[in-house]
């Protein structure tokens, strides 16, 4: 009787112990979800994040709201192909396919469309990332070659 009793309770602290770690580890998840979140919405340039096997973006941060002229919900699964100007000697989906086979970051000149049609030249700075189950996104960084064009 006593070693069941001794057995439940070595099961009980073992549990609380558990328990304690996992409430650790949601905080260190929470804390870097914020840091990735702040460092994302907070940056400099206009970041896209797409499908790499589709083109669709996922994710967009506010400095990519504001060069494309298009608020997040208007960004999200659009062909990243499309916000490109037509013109451009740039084919996205092959660019995609470049960083995919390549595994490096690769940079370029091309124009983007923003929401009133005008065409801003930009440096485009591409990188595949590999998620979890083997899943790619490709993150885009853009940066206007005039900047004062991308505010207007």
């Amino acid at each position: 009787m006593q070693r069941l009793f001794a057995h439940a309770i070595a099961s009980l602290v073992s549990l609380a112990l558990l328990q304690s770690q996992l409430v650790l580890m949601e905080e260190e998840l929470r804390d870097a979800n914020h840091l990735r979140r702040a460092l994302f919405t907070g940056a400099r340039d206009a970041i896209l994040i797409s499908d790499a096997s589709t083109g669709h973006v996922l994710d967009a941060n506010p400095q990519a709201e504001k060069l494309f002229g298009r608020q997040l919900q208007q960004l999200l699964g659009v062909l990243q192909s499309e916000l490109h100007s037509t013109g451009d000697t740039l084919d996205v989906r092959e660019l995609c396919k470049l960083l995919v086979n390549t595994g490096r970051s690769e940079a370029f000149l091309g124009e983007v469309i923003n929401g009133d049609g005008k065409l801003i030249p930009v440096e485009v700075t591409g990188q595949v990332v590999e998620l979890a189950q083997g899943r790619r996104i490709v993150q885009g960084i853009f940066r206007p070659l005039d900047p004062a064009a991308a505010d207007a």
